[in-house]
């Protein structure tokens, strides 16, 4: 099955997707730190924890996205491989295509 190749402007709203999912996954990871949180009723902290998961699970979907259409953008990768809600998997694959993208992503610095 062939895959649609996405367009610049999409590309870009996945990139905006990314930071957009990460900043609003560290603002669940506050909340759930908060007294508010711990003193809320079992079943609202039951649901904040399954949309963070969503948010997670998007948020990794998104990079998956973007290298299989072979547009992550360096600085990007770089922020995927040391965020904290990216899971090991998808650090494997950034770091695996930095690794075989190397010409290119020096050519994209000049």
């Amino acid at each position: 099955m062939e895959k649609r190749k996405l367009q610049k402007s999409e590309i870009h709203e996945l990139v905006e997707q990314y930071q957009d999912l990460t900043d609003d996954l560290k603002r669940y990871r506050k909340l759930m730190w908060s007294r508010d949180f711990r003193n809320a009723v079992p079943e609202m902290r039951k649901n904040a924890k399954i949309q963070a998961a969503f948010f997670k699970a998007a948020l990794n979907a998104t990079v998956d996205t973007l290298i299989d259409q072979d547009a992550l953008p360096t600085n990007t990768a770089i922020d995927a491989l040391f965020n904290r809600f990216i899971t090991f998997k998808t650090k494997w694959m950034v770091s695996d295509y930095l690794r075989n993208n190397r010409k290119k992503s020096k050519q994209c610095l000049e």
